[in-house]
C-alpha cells in the first residue's frame, strides 16, 4: 500500500494512502512532505482521529489563507478609495484654488487656479480632513487681508445631485461666520469653463446672473468685478443691478 506524505510531525508522518484513508506512521529520515512511500497497515494508526485532526488542519490553514487575502483587498480597497478623488471644490477668495476630496471627504489634492492661489498654498497646507483645510483657508485669507466684501465663492463639481446637499452642508459648518455663495457644476460644464479660461466658480455665476438679468450677456458677465458678480448672484442689495 502506497501513500502520500501530507505532514511531518516530530516523532510521525502523517499520510494519505491510495486508498483514501489518513493513517499515522512512525517518521523516518527519508520522510518529505509531498513524498510517497510504502506503508504497512499492522504498523501504522489507522483511525478516523487522525483524518479529522488532518482535516482540521487544512481547514485551519485555508482559513488563515482567506483571512489574509481578505485583509490585503480590504486594504486596497481602502488604499484606493483614499487616492481616488471623488469630487472637485473650487474655492475663489480671489486666491483661487481646486481642492480634490476622496469619498472619505479627505483633501487628497489642493492646486491653484490663478497666481494668487500659487502664492497662497505656499502659506497653507490644505490636505487632510476638508472642513479642518477649509477653515485653515479662511484663517489664513484673513490673516492676510484677502477675504473682500463678496465674500467666498464656493463651486462643487460633481455628477452626484445627493452629494451637492452632503457638501454644501460640511462646508457651511466649518465655514459659518463666512458670506459663502454656492454654485454646482457638472464635469462636462467644468470643461466648459476651461475652454474659455475662466475659472469655474465665476463661469457658472455668470451663466446664471446672465439669466436673470436679460440685457447682461454671459461674457460681460464673465468679467465682472468679483464682488460685483458675486453680489448680484446672491441678490445681495448691497450690489444693485445695473442691467
Amino acid at each position: 500500500m502506497k501513500g502520500l506524505i501530507l505532514e511531518i510531525e516530530e516523532k510521525h508522518s502523517i499520510v494519505l494512502t491510495d486508498q483514501g484513508v489518513f493513517i499515522r506512521v512512525l517518521r523516518r529520515q527519508n520522510h518529505a512532505t509531498g513524498g510517497v512511500i510504502e506503508c504497512d497497515p499492522d504498523a501504522s494508526e489507522t483511525a478516523s482521529d487522525v483524518g479529522v485532526r488532518a482535516r482540521r488542519r487544512m481547514r485551519r490553514h485555508v482559513l488563515a489563507a482567506a483571512a489574509c487575502i481578505v485583509a490585503i483587498l480590504g486594504s486596497w480597497i481602502f488604499c484606493d478609495r483614499w487616492e481616488t478623488a471623488d469630487y472637485t471644490l473650487y474655492v475663489d477668495i480671489n486666491p483661487g484654488i481646486r481642492l480634490s476630496v476622496n469619498s472619505l471627504g479627505h483633501t487628497i489634492d489642493a492646486q491653484p487656479v490663478n497666481q494668487d492661489g500659487v502664492a497662497f498654498l505656499e502659506t497653507v497646507d490644505l490636505k487632510g480632513e476638508l472642513a479642518t483645510g477649509l477653515q485653515k483657508a479662511a484663517e489664513a485669507a484673513e490673516d492676510q487681508g484677502l477675504i473682500q466684501s463678496g465674500g467666498i465663492g464656493i463651486a462643487v463639481v460633481t455628477a452626484d445631485d445627493a452629494k451637492v446637499r452632503k457638501v454644501t452642508d460640511v462646508i457651511e459648518k466649518a465655514l459659518p461666520l463666512m458670506k459663502l455663495s454656492f454654485v454646482y457644476l457638472t464635469p462636462e460644464e467644468e470643461q466648459e469653463a476651461y475652454a474659455v479660461g475662466v475659472a469655474p466658480v465665476r463661469w457658472k455665476m455668470a451663466q446664471i446672473v446672465a439669466e436673470r438679468y436679460p440685457r447682461l450677456d454671459v461674457e460681460t458677465a464673465m468679467r465682472l468685478e468679483k464682488n460685483y458678480l458675486f453680489g448680484l448672484y446672491r441678490g445681495d442689495e448691497s450690489y444693485p443691478p445695473k442691467y
